[in-house]
C-alpha cells in the first residue's frame, strides 16, 4: 500500500525522486525497514530509530544508505541493530558504528554527526 501511494504522489506532484527519505520509531522503523529491504530504489536513504525485524530479511539494506539508532536500554531493538551487523557486513556494506551520550550538548552531538557523516558509511549507534 505504501509503495503505490507514493507512485501515486510521485505521479501527480512535481517530486524529486532522489530526495525520498524513510524513517520511522519502533513500529514505524521495522515498517521504513522491511519497505527499505524489499524496494531498494525507493527511498534516497533512511533513517531508523529504535526497531528491528527479522535479519534475514533485511540483506539487502547493506547496499543503502541510512543511519540506524537504537538506544542500548531498548533490549529488542538494541539486539536487532546487533544482529544486522554482521548481515550488512558480510554483504559488503561500509558500515561505522559509535556510542553516544544522551547527556551531551548540541554542539557535542553535532560533531559526533559530521565525524560519522564524513566516513561515508552506514552508520549504526
Amino acid at each position: 500500500m505504501t509503495t503505490r501511494l507514493m507512485d501515486s504522489v510521485e505521479s501527480s506532484y512535481n517530486i524529486d525522486n532522489n530526495r525520498i527519505y524513510g524513517t520511522g520509531q519502533s513500529m514505524g522503523c521495522m515498517t521504513v525497514m522491511l519497505l527499505a529491504a524489499e524496494h531498494p530504489d525507493l527511498f534516497t536513504a533512511e533513517m531508523f530509530v529504535d526497531g528491528q525485524w527479522d535479519v534475514n530479511k533485511l540483506a539487502s539494506l547493506a547496499g543503502q544508505k541510512f543511519f540506524y539508532f537504537a538506544a542500548e536500554g531498548d533490549d529488542k531493538a538494541y539486539a536487532g541493530q546487533t544482529d544486522l551487523l554482521p548481515v550488512l557486513q558480510k554483504d559488503g556494506a561500509k558500515v561505522s558504528t559509535a556510542t553516544w551520550d544522551a547527556t551531551w550538548s548540541a554542539d557535542q552531538f553535532t560533531s559526533a554527526v559530521k565525524s560519522e557523516l564524513a566516513k561515508e558509511t552506514v552508520f549504526i549507534s
